[in-house]
C-alpha cells in the first residue's frame, strides 16, 4: 500500500459528478484535453449511511501528456437523493 502522503486529493460540491465536470472550466478543459479514450472502469459501490465510494479508471490519451491509464477512488456524500460532496484521490503522475 502506499503513502497517505503520495496520494493526491481533489474536492468539490456539485449535485452530480458528471454534471459537474462538463460545467467546470476544469472539467470542460480536461475533456477538450483528450485525444482518444482506450478503456475506462467503474467498480461495485461501496455503502456507509449516506456515503458511498467506488473505483474509477480511465485509459485515454491527452494532447499534453501522451497515454495515461489512470486510477482513483471516489467518495461521494449523498443528501435527499443528490451528491452533494465529492472527493477524489489518485496518484499524480
Amino acid at each position: 500500500m502506499r503513502s497517505a502522503s503520495r496520494w493526491k486529493a481533489r474536492r468539490a460540491t456539485s449535485p452530480s459528478a458528471s454534471r459537474a465536470c462538463r460545467r467546470s472550466a476544469k472539467g470542460r478543459q480536461w475533456g477538450e484535453n483528450i485525444v482518444e479514450i482506450h478503456g475506462g472502469s467503474v467498480s461495485d459501490p461501496v455503502v456507509a449511511d449516506d456515503w458511498f465510494s467506488v473505483a474509477m479508471g480511465i485509459d485515454a490519451t491527452y494532447k499534453d501528456m501522451g497515454r495515461v491509464d489512470m486510477k482513483e477512488i471516489c467518495v461521494y456524500q449523498v443528501r435527499d437523493g443528490k451528491i452533494v460532496r465529492e472527493q477524489f484521490f489518485y496518484n499524480p503522475g
